[in-house]
């Protein structure tokens, strides 16, 4: 993690001076009417008076993990303490959508949306803030669309910077991992989120405060039992430390025995 974290600070001074000042923050946090389990998480980390920290639903990272207990193993994403439950908001399958692209109005009123498109298509959607010991500094979304063609999945995302400074990011990509009832979840494949280095900037501005990237394809699904995808990245808001960020998890798909007479992965409707 160190090593990596060093290569990122590397990364950003490539860009040149981060002499950005974030934010101002107004005292201790209040409620920004988004979910029970951010505001916990937000809380948490203004109580502590950590110099950086960013939480994403319930759960809070810190750079290098200062200041905080990691609640899973390494190498399943950024070391991350589960600050309060994140409330997963399921929408309803068949749901209207507002327009042909609504991610940045879809749940901003929750920790983690999952939302079913059909049998073979699903997004999640996760609200992240960020700040430091003087209190919130910055929020932005990240988005995964997951969409199934037999037993291959196909993922794309989208980041949204929502308030604060520029935010740079390094290595964001997507992990497939399949569930094991009895095991660590395995590896199932690990892509850039660009197909490259996982390496883009989002921030203020009408062309710059959001990043989509196209679709990139998983590989074949063998096994018979549950997957998902996990969102995972390193992220540097100006005027902060590197810090990576909890992971997304997307909704759970399910692909039967090869043998079956319809062997294509799905998702629950329900």
């Amino acid at each position: 993690m160190k090593n990596k974290l060093t290569l990122f600070f590397v990364f950003i001074i490539g860009f040149g001076s981060l002499a950005a000042t974030p934010a101002a923050a107004n005292g201790p946090h209040e409620s920004m009417d988004i979910s029970p389990a951010l505001d916990a998480c937000i809380n948490e980390a203004q109580d502590r008076e950590l110099d950086s920290w960013l939480c994403l639903g319930g759960r809070l990272t810190t750079p290098d993990a200062e200041g905080i207990t990691p609640d899973g193993p390494e190498g399943l994403g950024a070391p991350s303490e589960t600050i309060a439950a994140d409330e997963v908001l399921a929408v309803p399958s068949g749901a209207a959508r507002s327009a042909a692209d609504d991610y940045d109005q879809w749940c901003e009123h929750a920790s983690v949306c999952h939302r079913p498109i059909s049998s073979y298509i699903n997004e999640t959607k996760g609200n992240a803030a960020f700040g430091n010991d003087t209190g919130l500094v910055g929020r932005f979304d990240v988005v995964i669309r997951t969409r199934l063609s037999g037993r291959t999945p196909f993922w794309s995302t989208t980041f949204i910077w929502e308030e604060g400074p520029r935010l740079h990011f390094n290595e964001a990509r997507v992990q497939c991992r399949e569930e094991e009832p009895l095991w660590p979840d395995t590896d199932c494949g690990m892509f850039m989120v660009d197909s490259e280095l996982g390496r883009f900037e989002i921030g203020e501005g009408v062309t710059d405060y959001r990043k989509n990237f196209d679709s990139i394809r998983g590989n074949y699904l063998e096994d018979s039992g549950a997957y998902y995808a996990n969102v995972e990245a390193y992220v540097w808001p100006e005027g902060l430390g590197p810090m990576g960020m909890p992971v997304l998890r997307s909704q759970e798909l399910n692909c039967p025995q090869e043998s079956s007479s319809n062997n294509r992965c799905t998702f629950p409707l329900e």
